[in-house]
């Protein structure tokens, strides 16, 4: 009878239709607490997930601020974001990566240049003090010196500086106008010995070496640059224009001299003008700029440094323009757009400048609208040299085809300058 009533009970208990499921006693009956417990429990094991992957989060993030404050630069431990759908998983991560990666390019510090490390020029370039290793008196000794170009050259670019001195800066021996005209080599300190001894011997043959005493490297050029405007302002009083270029560099001597002839100028800042370039805030890049060495979204209209001519006068207040400005470690920008728009100078465009490399073409080099061509080796130098003054060679018929040109309309020297003066314009 007792079993015929449990197998009675068992069967009533079970649902037999949709709407017969088990309605939980109250609370308070003993039923009622031990169904509320296994649902306590179920709930339990399926929130442990969901905390687990919180908790992995937060854990995460503190790991990551941690290494910030240590390091400067996140970490990219992705594990907490492992999802079951994998196209999500890799989608996420590569957003959340990509994120992190730009943050730490604009937090990439700038080799020599830290955040904390003071930008303030008057502390390198000691203004009232003579910083020279080698200072080169005599070079600006001629009352008549019309034009000193500038060559910023590294100190180990020795066949550089040969192939110039063959080459272009040979011009004023063939022009007969060597008082009116010189070429000098600004170096910075090696930090060693060896190569300190060869550039000693260097000078000593050729006395056309100004060295500097400042670290001798990439992220140094707008030092090197500043330390030119110093010894100029010091040592060049009587000279007219200054040309500062680089050592990859062709300069048309005879086209530069018959340009600034045709009337004399002062508040002259001139080459090829950049305009509307922004800065680059990838750190694998060889012109990165990080947000705390500038923080505009565009720079000022710049010259490109692979070739601009100052008057003196630009001279004196780009270098006390300077002295007030904040480092920036792009010469080019630095200088003639930073402190020109500092100084009230605009820089102004001229199509016989360029930053690209032109055609080793003689009659190209040769002709009244070129005086700069960049990324010329010194082998390409001598070769184009031989050829310009070839008296064989024969430019008959021979023209321009560049838009610059064309555009400037110009058909000698004056019309060239008259353009100069009066526009700005990017080209």
């Amino acid at each position: 009878m007792a079993r015929m009533m449990r197998e009675k009970l068992l069967y009533e208990v079970r649902p037999t239709h949709i709407h017969h499921y088990y309605h939980p006693l109250p609370f308070g009956s003993g039923g009622g607490n031990m169904y509320h417990r296994k649902c306590c429990f179920i709930c339990s094991i399926a929130l442990l997930p969901i905390l687990f992957v919180l908790y992995g989060h937060v854990y995460h993030e503190a790991q990551n601020s941690e290494n910030e404050t240590h390091t400067g630069a996140p970490t990219y431990n992705m594990s907490h974001l492992k999802l079951r759908d994998e196209k999500k998983d890799v989608t996420i991560s590569s957003q959340v990566e990509l994120h992190r990666h730009t943050t730490a390019k604009h937090k990439v510090a700038i080799s020599g240049w830290s955040y904390n490390t003071s930008r303030d020029l008057r502390r390198y370039v000691l203004p009232d003090n003579v910083t020279a290793i080698i200072p080169q008196l005599d070079l600006c000794s001629s009352p008549d010196l019309f034009l000193l170009v500038v060559v910023c050259s590294a100190v180990a670019n020795f066949k550089a500086r040969a192939a110039i001195r063959e080459t272009w800066a040979s011009a004023p021996s063939i022009t007969n106008s060597s008082s009116s005209f010189k070429v000098a080599f600004l170096l910075g300190d090696p930090e060693n010995s060896t190569l300190q001894e060869l550039v000693d011997d260097e000078n000593l043959h050729y006395s056309d070496i100004i060295q500097e005493g400042f670290v001798d490297s990439y992220n140094n050029l707008t030092l090197k640059s500043v330390m030119m405007l110093k010894w100029v302002s010091t040592n060049c009083r009587s000279v007219q224009y200054i040309m500062k270029t680089d050592d990859d560099m062709f300069v048309n001597i005879n086209n530069l001299v018959r340009l600034l002839k045709v009337r004399i100028l002062g508040n002259l800042l001139v080459g090829a003008l950049i305009c509307g370039a922004r800065p680059i805030a990838d750190s694998q890049n060889k012109w990165y700029a990080p947000h705390y060495m500038y923080q505009g979204t565009v720079y000022p209209n710049y010259l490109s440094g692979t070739g601009y001519v100052m008057s003196r006068d630009v001279v004196l207040r780009l270098y006390q323009a300077a002295l007030k400005t904040p480092l920036f470690h792009l010469e080019d920008v630095y200088l003639t757009g930073l402190c020109a728009h500092a100084a009230r100078i605009r820089p102004r465009h001229h199509p016989s400048f360029t930053y690209s490399k032109r055609k080793l073409d003689p009659c190209l080099y040769k002709d009244k609208t070129v005086v700069t061509s960049h990324r010329v080796n010194g082998s390409e130098m001598r070769k184009v040299w031989s050829l310009m003054n070839n008296p064989q060679l024969d430019c008959t018929g021979f023209t321009i085809t560049s838009a610059a040109a064309q555009k400037s309309g110009a058909k000698n020297g004056k019309q060239h300058f008259i353009n100069l003066k009066r526009s700005s314009k990017c080209f």
